[in-house]
């Protein structure tokens, strides 16, 4: 299986700033920065780290 893309920090900037418009920002925002410290983790694992 291939590797998934990464966002550069460009990338991720501009998906934070989009992140910042909308509902739920504040909750939106933190998940978003947790996938990215959380690289090498399934996406359907983080709430693991809710404990």
């Amino acid at each position: 299986m291939a590797q998934a893309k990464t966002l550069t920090k460009d990338e991720l900037a501009r998906v934070l700033d989009y992140i910042d418009t909308r509902r739920f920002a504040q909750r939106n925002r933190a998940m978003m920065l947790l996938t990215r410290i959380c690289t090498g983790k399934r996406t359907e694992n983080i709430p693991e780290f809710h404990s």
